[in-house]
């Protein structure tokens, strides 16, 4: 999906983006100014609240604050669990906006 960087820095390749009900992940950097591609499909590797463990199809939450998803649902809506993760894996595996 074409998103434009309105920020006054280059976001950087692997950022998440937040939108209102989803996220996306930036595939390239975005030079300030610039549009680039965010991907809001596929299975992407990304920061997980490690005190949090997940099972395998869990539907899982953007957390803007800490960076990082969770399964609070008060948070952006961001996929599903690809993959089980105890509570100390610091990443997870999501597919995005499933």
């Amino acid at each position: 999906m074409p998103y434009t960087n309105a920020g006054g820095t280059t976001i950087t390749a692997g950022t998440v983006i937040e939108f209102a009900a989803m996220i996306g992940i930036v595939t390239a950097d975005i030079a300030a100014g610039g549009t680039g591609i965010v991907a809001i499909r596929r299975v992407w590797r990304i920061a997980k609240d490690a005190t949090v463990a997940v099972t395998q199809g869990d539907q899982l939450y953007y957390d803007g604050v800490s960076n990082s998803v969770d399964k609070t649902n008060t948070n952006i809506p961001c996929g599903l669990a690809y993959t089980h993760e105890i509570a100390d894996t610091p990443t997870i595996q999501v597919i995005l906006n499933k």
